[in-house]
């Protein structure tokens, strides 16, 4: 299973437990995340790849907001990263043996 179709499912699970604008906010706070590590298969992820992430949102993850293509500020990536995450109860780090 990839990290995208992970977090599909997730967004389906939790679609039972929040309102659908909560979900829009999620897939939106997510779409750096599907886009850049989505392919990747849960098990073959590594700190390497979330690292090279993180470069390249303050490098040049600016869609829109601004000219596109330059970087984001860190309290942006922290809100991709974490803040988001920390408000969505239920999300947890995938057990890499249920990916098999």
């Amino acid at each position: 299973m990839s990290l995208g179709e992970w977090l599909d499912e997730w967004l389906k699970r939790k679609a039972r437990d929040v309102e659908a604008t909560t979900i829009r906010t999620y897939q939106l706070a997510l779409v750096h995340v599907h886009d850049e590590l989505g392919q990747i298969r849960l098990q073959d992820l590594t700190e390497d790849h979330v690292q090279d992430f993180i470069d390249g949102l303050m490098r040049s993850g600016r869609r829109k907001g601004g000219e596109p293509g330059t970087g984001l500020a860190v309290s942006t990536v922290e809100g991709i990263l974490i803040r988001r995450t920390d408000r969505s109860a239920g999300l947890r780090a995938p057990d890499p043996e249920a990916a098999h």
